[in-house]
Parts: structure tokens; C-alpha cells; sequence
């Protein structure tokens, strides 16, 4: 059996291990140094991202707001007054009153608002959107019955003309026809049902200020003023999106004379229409939205309104561009 013999340490070896163990604490001691100087380094790399991160996104909402918030008369710069100029001298070749309305960034534009119109069946906007929220509110139910009498038997009325005399329409379906067919047995049958009083008492709740509706006009007058408020109500509570509102929605954009949807373009529309008088109100559902309420005695021309709803959709667009560079400067260019 061989035997092996481990030699004594020797002074030599004490030092190698010795200079080992030096070393290796050495590199340690050198290498945590470098750990904490990289892991200080970064939190102050952090902090000062953050810094950056809250002053970015304080900047973003400084932005928001210039963008939300509409120039005054003295902040107007030049490049959009004389696009407004350019747009009202091109408007006085037609005799019509023009409300534009931007829900996003609270752009408005007017042109001769202040004259009084014969409303004809934009009163029937109101009136849907009164039933709708009284049925929200269970008052009314939307499946009951009005009786269709001689009593209703009124000129353009395509959707009552399709039922018995005697029999009871729901009233789900005389709003249908009130908005999609500009039907007026279907519009006066509910008007009677809920009473005028009571329909005057919700317009003037909402700040209407002409009416003169009565038992002998059930339509009355209106200006580009009182529709802005129809529209703005309206579109609030499309915005609630429940089940009533997404089909009174669809209602109007499937209006007949539908004249501000074009091309691809979607509008929850309706107008009004008597002797002279065609108007439209409604919301055009552009990448940029818009309100606009367009009144004139123009007769109905589908051209002109065409003409117009295409101007005022440049302005609005014309309007945002304008703004984003004006807002930009002023928030990110400080």
C-alpha cells in the first residue's frame, strides 16, 4: 500500500493564501463600490426621468387645455378672422342664419343669429328626445298605444298612412316615423298625448326662448340659437349610449333629407321644411365632430346645404389646425 506523505506549509504557501484571500476581498470591496456608484447613478438617472415625466405630461395637459379652451375676439389670429371674413361674405349670397359648434374644443361660428324662422319639423327633435327620457325615467312606456283617429289624418305622413284608422300605434314607433319620416299625424298624436303645456314646460327648462306653439301652430319659431340647445341636449344623451339613446341615435341618422351626411360620413340629422323654410339641424359625425344648425328660406335646395355643411366643415377643420400650432407654441416653445 503506497502512503502519501502531505508536505508542512511552508511560509511561502501562508503568503499565497494569504495574498488569495487579500485579492478576492479586494475585488469584492472594488466591485460593491462600482455596484452602489451604478445603483446611485441610476437613481439619479430615475429621478431625473421623472422630473422629465411630470413636466411632459404637465405639459400635455397644459396643451389639452389651450385646445379646450377657445381663442377670445382679441386672441383670434389673423389667419383665422379672415377665414371666418372669407366664409361670411361667401354665406351673404344665401338667405340663412348659421350656428357651428365644436363639442371638443367649444369652436363656435355665427352667422345672422339672431333671425327668427318658422321652425316646421325641427320641432319634432325636442319632442322624441322629451319622450326618450321620460320613458328613462319610467314615466311613459314606450310599448303602449295611441289611438290613430280621423282626427290625425294629416298631409306627409308616411309611417301612420301604414295602420288602421281605430287602431293603436305604439308610440315607439310614432317616434320612428316622426324622425325618420318627418311623419306629422305621428309628431301631433304625440305632441297631443303629452300635452303642449307640458312639452313648453321641458323646451323652456332647457332655455328655448321662441316658441309659439299652440293648439293652432304645433310648431311655432325658432332662430340657430334655441336649435343649438336641441342639438346639444340631443347629443348628451346619445352619449349616456343605453339602449333608448342608441336607437333614438339611429333614428335620426337614417332621417330622410339626410343633406349634411356625405360620402362616408355619418349625421344624426333633422330637418324642417314649409313653403320657403328648409333647415337642418344636426350632429356630423366627422374624425373632428361637429354640431350645426343651418335655417334658411332657401327652399329645399340640396345644394346649398351641401355648399354650406362643406364650408363649415373646412372652418371646423380649418379652426383645429390652427389651434394645435397656436397651442404648441405657446405651451411647448416656452
Amino acid at each position: 500500500m503506497i502512503k502519501f506523505k502531505l508536505k508542512p506549509f511552508t511560509r511561502k504557501h501562508i503568503y499565497i493564501i494569504l495574498g488569495i484571500v487579500f485579492f478576492t476581498f479586494l475585488f469584492l470591496f472594488i466591485n460593491d463600490i462600482k455596484i452602489n456608484i451604478n445603483a446611485n447613478r441610476l437613481i439619479k438617472e430615475n429621478k431625473v426621468a421623472n422630473e422629465l415625466l411630470k413636466k411632459l405630461k404637465l405639459k400635455e395637459q397644459q396643451y389639452n387645455e389651450c385646445l379646450n379652451l377657445p381663442f377670445n375676439d382679441e386672441e383670434k389670429p389673423e389667419e383665422l378672422l379672415n377665414k371666418e371674413a372669407e366664409i361670411k361674405n361667401y354665406l351673404n349670397k344665401y338667405k340663412t342664419s348659421i350656428y357651428l359648434f365644436n363639442p371638443q374644443n367649444n369652436y363656435s361660428f355665427k352667422y345672422n343669429e339672431d333671425k327668427i324662422y318658422y321652425a316646421a319639423s325641427l320641432r319634432k327633435m325636442p319632442l322624441a328626445l322629451y319622450y326618450y327620457l321620460k320613458a328613462d325615467e319610467g314615466i311613459i312606456n314606450l310599448d303602449e298605444g295611441i289611438k290613430y283617429t280621423s282626427d290625425y289624418l294629416y298631409e306627409n305622413s308616411k309611417g301612420t298612412k301604414k295602420h288602421q284608422l281605430n287602431s293603436y300605434i305604439p308610440i315607439r314607433s310614432l317616434l320612428k316615423y316622426s324622425i325618420r319620416y318627418s311623419d306629422n299625424s305621428a309628431y301631433i298624436m304625440l305632441l297631443n298625448h303629452i300635452g303642449i303645456n307640458n312639452f313648453i314646460s321641458y323646451l323652456n327648462s332647457l332655455g328655448v326662448k321662441y316658441l309659439n306653439i299652440s293648439n293652432n301652430d304645433f310648431f311655432g319659431s325658432t332662430n340657430v340659437n334655441d336649435s343649438m340647445i336641441y342639438i346639444k341636449s340631443l347629443d348628451e344623451y346619445f352619449q349616456t349610449n343605453t339602449h333608448n339613446a342608441m336607437e333614438l341615435q339611429e333614428h335620426f341618422i337614417n332621417s330622410i333629407l339626410n343633406y349634411l351626411a356625405y360620402d362616408d360620413i355619418k349625421a344624426a340629422s333633422k330637418y324642417g321644411y314649409a313653403d320657403s323654410y328648409f333647415h337642418l339641424n344636426g350632429i356630423v359625425y366627422t374624425k373632428n365632430p361637429y354640431y350645426i344648425s343651418i335655417l334658411t328660406t332657401e327652399g329645399k335646395n340640396e345644394t346649398v346645404f351641401k355648399n354650406i355643411n362643406k364650408i363649415m366643415n373646412e372652418l371646423n377643420e380649418n379652426y383645429l389646425l390652427i389651434k394645435e400650432e397656436t397651442c404648441k407654441n405657446k405651451v411647448f416653445k416656452k
